[in-house]
């Protein structure tokens, strides 16, 4: 008898969880796309200011920068390498090498 009770119990609670799963309301397009945008807009600031600091980008150079002195200019909240790794590749679409190194030691050489 116990088994029974706890059998029907288990398909109760499936039946909820696809039920909650229907009722799910999806995240508007408008908030992703913003999101988005904030995040573009973010890098190419970012890499505007690279471009500053390392007077100008130019296809083929290679930026070599302790983990540090990045999160000096760029702080991020998530102190690792990878945190990075937007304004990596917006570089690299332009041609340019990213490279954090932590300790005298290459990190996150892609």
């Amino acid at each position: 008898m116990n088994f029974i009770n706890n059998a029907s119990f288990l398909v109760d609670m499936g039946r909820r969880q696809i039920e909650e799963h229907h009722n799910i309301v999806p995240i508007s397009e408008s908030v992703v796309n913003n999101k988005t945008s904030e995040n573009i807009n973010k890098t190419q600031k970012e890499v505007e200011i690279i471009s500053k600091l390392f007077g100008g980008l130019k296809e083929d150079m290679r930026i070599e920068i302790e983990l540090n002195r990045i999160l000096e200019i760029l702080p991020r909240t998530r102190r690792k390498a990878d945190a990075y790794k937007g304004l990596r590749s917006k570089l690299k679409q332009q041609g340019v090498e990213l490279v954090i190194t932590s300790n005298g030691h290459l990190k996150n050489k892609k």
